[in-house]
């Protein structure tokens, strides 16, 4: 577990559950984030994304991009490149939208520039007053 952020209190928030890495197990999926709105109705706001790093070329699980919040409107959830060149994953980041237009939320930024099998964390960055 490499961090966990949790933000309870506000109805209708982003709760980010957690990030957590499978580093020593090949070709198992890694599961990147996990974010849960746990106040409507226990709904799954994101499920995860879920990446086989050691597959080049190939994507497991982009993610599924939910608003429970307004109908009818997709929020995207995150951005995956997959560098067929180096055969490696670039993670851009994972932007949420949830509680006004134009209003970015960034979760995090993961990079994995050294080799299939590692996964770099840069950063978990949250902006909490957006958040509530």
């Amino acid at each position: 577990m490499i961090g966990l952020a949790v933000d309870r209190l506000p109805p209708g928030k982003l709760v980010m559950v957690g990030l957590a890495v499978d580093r020593l197990s090949p070709g198992k999926l890694v599961m990147i984030g996990l974010a849960m709105d746990w106040l409507l109705l226990g709904k799954l706001v994101m499920i995860g994304l879920a990446v086989n790093l050691l597959s080049p070329g190939k994507l497991v699980m982009i993610g599924l991009a939910v608003d429970w919040l307004s109908p009818g409107k997709l929020v995207m959830i995150g951005l995956a490149m997959d560098w067929l060149l180096l055969g490696k994953l670039v993670m851009i980041g994972l932007a949420v939208n949830l509680l006004s237009p134009g209003k970015l939320v960034m979760i995090g930024l993961a990079v994995d520039r050294l080799s299939p099998g590692k996964l770099v964390m840069i950063g978990l960055a949250v902006d909490w007053l957006s958040l509530g």
